[in-house]
Order: C-alpha cells, then sequence, then structure tokens
C-alpha cells in the first residue's frame, strides 16, 4: 500500500513537471506566418532588416515569421550583376497566412 502511495506521488511530480515544459513550449515565440519573397532573378540574397534569411529558388523565397515576435520593416535582394532592390513589407503575415512580396532586380550595365 504503501509502495503504490510513492508510486503515485512519483508519477504526480514527473507530470506536474512536464506540463509547465509543454506550456513554454508552445508560447514561445507564438504562432507562424511565412514573407513569400519573388524575384524576377533566380539565386538572389535575401535580407530582412539587414539580416540574411536565405537564397530565392525558382525565384522565391519564404520566410518564416512569428507573430508575437518584433515586425520586420524592410527586405532587400541581392545578386552580383545586378542592382539591389528593397522595400517595405507589408503587415506581418497572420498564423499559418502567407504575405506575398515582389522584388525586381536590374542588371548592371558594363561601363566603357
Amino acid at each position: 500500500m504503501v509502495r503504490k502511495f510513492y508510486v503515485l506521488i512519483i508519477s504526480m511530480l514527473i507530470i506536474a513537471a512536464a506540463v509547465p515544459a509543454a506550456l513554454a513550449a508552445t508560447t514561445i515565440g507564438g504562432d507562424q506566418g511565412w514573407y513569400d519573397v519573388y524575384t524576377n532573378v533566380d539565386g538572389c540574397s535575401i535580407y530582412f532588416d539587414g539580416e540574411y534569411k536565405g537564397v530565392t529558388t525558382g525565384g522565391v523565397l519564404s520566410v518564416g515569421v512569428y507573430s508575437t515576435a518584433a515586425p520586420y520593416s524592410t527586405v532587400r535582394a541581392e545578386k552580383s550583376g545586378y542592382s539591389s532592390a528593397s522595400q517595405s513589407l507589408p503587415a506581418t503575415p497572420s498564423p499559418g497566412e502567407h504575405q506575398s512580396v515582389y522584388l525586381t532586380l536590374n542588371p548592371n550595365t558594363p561601363t566603357t
């Protein structure tokens, strides 16, 4: 009988310890939305507020953002041989949603 009591107490302590960790995992960072950054040139480096996010493949890069994080304000695309392109970002996408952003890079003109 005493042994069952100790097993019950230990089980309750394990469950009680796991609950805060599970709650923290669901609240930190919040839910995620995405900016889909489209470029007219493949292989562009994409930056949000100067922070590198990745390279476009097939002319697009999806960047996940958390709805509870500080919002980004600008996006920039760069590629060697092209003038960089930048613009303001639209409002942070809602959780599970996508916001499209389109950037056009122009080839650098050779100097003679």
